[in-house]
């Protein structure tokens, strides 16, 4: 019997979606982006987690997936050669988190031991631990330029670091725990969300703070930029499965949609939203249909 969906990734290019499973294993799917149908070919089972998966990333090729587990290890699958081809070892605890810089050749992972963990994707090695944390990291995200590294938790803190010389070059307080995190299309800013669903903007460079928006949503699972030619809008998805677009500008709700409550959201490239629930997930059109 499958088991249940912990969390799930669309490819870059729209064609498959990875789903992590609370037994460890990942399942590699094709989906149609033209259908709607909740079941999708099984295309590989992919087993190499003791424990169940918490967070997946692509690489920005497509050719390779990242796994973070509750094991407290990274993975990284081949998508064409359906292998493991590296195991990433460091972190003391579950890895909650990933992330990998627009240049494809860092990994970020964040842990339930408080660590931010960047490793080289080519070689596989640890390039540094992290620590400014007080609890566990749940959400971590790089600038569109690859320089900076955000990352945030249960503390309460927003930090920014710079990639290269690993220093920490910012840290927000705030007073509720933050549970995801991303960069502004320029880098200038960094967007954290908290646990009751206010998602406030900081400066990258001061951490001043920009400005909030109101989103009502409790437990966002996921928060990104969406764009439609020179538009840009933020995208917030939460465990209950009501999913909303934003203008940040107006801090108007532009656009919002019931999917039923769900584990795991993902935002394709193309604007479909896939959601996970159980051992099932479905696509639908929602940002641009």
């Amino acid at each position: 019997m499958e088991s249940p969906i912990a969390c799930l990734a669309y490819s870059p290019d729209n064609r498959y979606i990875a789903c992590g499973h609370v037994d460890g294993a990942i399942s590699l799917h094709c989906v149609n982006n033209a259908s709607e149908k909740k079941s999708r070919e099984l295309l590989h089972n992919f087993r190499g987690h003791s424990h169940g998966v918490c967070d997946l990333v692509w690489s920005g090729d497509g050719r390779y997936v990242f796994s973070g587990s509750d094991d407290g290890t990274i993975c990284v699958w081949s998508v064409e050669r359906r292998a493991r081809v590296r195991r990433l070892e460091g972190h003391s605890a579950p890895v909650f988190c990933l992330a990998v810089n627009p240049q494809g050749t860092v990994l970020g992972s964040g842990s339930l031991d408080t660590a931010v963990g960047l490793w080289d994707v080519r070689g596989g090695k640890n390039m540094e631990m992290l620590y400014g944390h007080l609890s566990g990291v749940l959400s971590i995200a790089f600038s569109g330029d690859g320089r900076l590294v955000a990352s945030c938790g249960s503390d309460g803190f927003l930090c920014v670091w710079l990639a290269e010389s690993f220093m920490c070059v910012g840290k927000t307080v705030h007073p509720a725990g933050i549970v995801s995190t991303v960069f502004t299309p320029n880098s200038r800013h960094v967007a954290g969300c908290d646990v009751d669903g206010k998602v406030f903007f900081v400066c990258a460079e001061t951490g001043g703070t920009i400005r909030t928006v109101e989103t009502g949503q409790k437990e966002v699972l996921r928060m990104c930029f969406v764009f439609r030619g020179e538009e840009c809008f933020l995208f917030t998805g939460s465990r209950a499965g009501d999913v909303c677009l934003w203008d940040v500008g107006t801090k108007k709700r532009v656009k919002h949609r019931e999917l039923g409550r769900c584990c795991g959201i993902s935002v394709s490239p193309s604007g479909r939203v896939a959601s996970g629930e159980g051992v099932a997930f479905e696509t639908v059109g929602f940002i641009w249909e």
